[in-house]
């Protein structure tokens, strides 16, 4: 009876917050006393470490956020004061908008030829932690995105009329831009699109460049070939027929990838947001769905690449990210084997976006690159 009371009073305290109201009550049954007072020295204590470790997971989380904001700030103020910002005229007249840094050592010129969507302020993270490196940094908006010309009266379209501007437009850039500058050595950083743009500059421009690092590079379309040839023949059609200004169907897809959640990019919801402010604070940086034509050109471009044996005789860096839903995988396994020097190095959990990437694995594509920029050294 005693310990039945006991308990009683104990979990009536708990739960309830209740108390013996009477010394009555206290008096017929003393274990229940003992056991309320051990009990609220328990509860007080545990109490007391539950709120501690509370405090200290709040503090942490500030301090997180403190430094995640301080080096954004940092990444701000070095672009904005660092870099200049011009433009140039590209292939068939068409305005460019470039960003450039000049290093005092004359180590090198790296210059990141992005992707599509992307605009050269998405890579200002990137160029604050390669500021110490030596090389002169460089990027550029392609035709049609950014704050380069647009080719469409509809500027949310992603256009181009023939992809061979693309690689026009990077020759412009590197001859009128870069090379006056006399590096002594050009390195190109490239990622998505990117990579398909300076691989075919590389292979008709032998000797120009010195090193290519390529991040998820389009060789193909994540898709089955049967699906792919299917894409290819229905964009053909499209061109042949006049639409080929029309943006491809399917922007419920293009939507969805402005929701972290499900996102096909990146793992990194912090950089994800950044990208997502950048638009917000400047809209005319964004482009959605691609047209017909863009897809026709892209597909043509893959398929010179994987199909006509293509070299650009240059060491090559490849980082590829394992559960990349953008860019075919075996494609860039295929092209990296058939090469002479080229090192693939597979980033396990690592989206399309490697670049933009949890810290995690981002840290490591920093090391990837890093090495491979001081073997120009050595």
């Amino acid at each position: 009876m005693t310990d039945r009371c006991g308990l009683i009073v104990f979990f009536y305290m708990i739960f309830f917050k209740g108390k013996a109201s009477t010394s009555g009550n206290r008096d017929r049954c003393p274990a229940g006393r003992s056991l309320m007072g051990a009990g609220a020295a328990l509860i007080r204590k545990s109490f007391a470490l539950l709120l501690l470790g509370g405090l200290l997971v709040a503090a942490a989380a500030l301090a997180g956020a403190g430094e995640i904001g301080q080096r954004q700030a940092n990444i701000e103020k070095f672009w904005q004061r660092e870099f200049t910002v011009g433009t140039l005229r590209g292939s068939g007249g068409v305005e460019l908008r470039y960003a450039g840094r000049k290093a005092a050592s004359g180590r090198g010129a790296l210059v990141v030829v992005n992707g599509r969507t992307e605009y050269a302020e998405k890579y200002a993270e990137l160029f604050y932690d390669l500021k110490d490196s030596g090389f002169s940094l460089y990027t550029y908006d392609h035709r049609g995105q950014g704050l380069s010309g647009r080719l469409l009266a509809d500027r949310g379209k992603g256009h181009v009329d023939a992809f061979d501007d693309y690689v026009a437009d990077l020759d412009r850039f590197l001859a009128r831009i870069v090379r006056p500058q006399k590096p002594k050595t050009i390195i190109v950083l490239s990622h998505s699109m990117g990579g398909t743009i300076s691989l075919l500059y590389a292979a008709r421009h032998r000797g120009v460049l010195d090193r290519i690092i390529l991040c998820s590079p389009m060789l193909s379309l994540d898709l089955h070939p049967v699906l792919t040839n299917i894409v290819r023949g229905a964009c053909r059609l499209a061109v042949h027929t006049g639409l080929g200004d029309a943006a491809v169907p399917g922007a419920g897809i293009y939507e969805r990838q402005k929701i972290f959640e499900g996102n096909y990019l990146t793992g990194s919801r912090q950089r994800f947001e950044m990208n997502r402010r950048l638009i917000a604070r400047n809209p005319l940086l964004a482009i959605e769905a691609p047209t017909f034509r863009w897809v026709d050109q892209a597909l043509a471009a893959t398929r010179e690449l994987m199909e006509q044996d293509l070299d650009p005789g240059l060491p090559i860096l490849l980082l590829q990210g394992e559960n990349d839903r953008v860019v075919g995988g075996e494609e860039q396994r295929q092209f990296c084997r058939r090469l002479d020097d080229c090192r693939l190095v597979a980033l396990p959990e690592g989206r399309h976006e490697l670049l933009m990437e949890k810290d995690a694995i981002r840290d490591r594509v920093l090391a990837e690159i890093h090495g491979f920029i001081d073997e120009t050294t050595r």
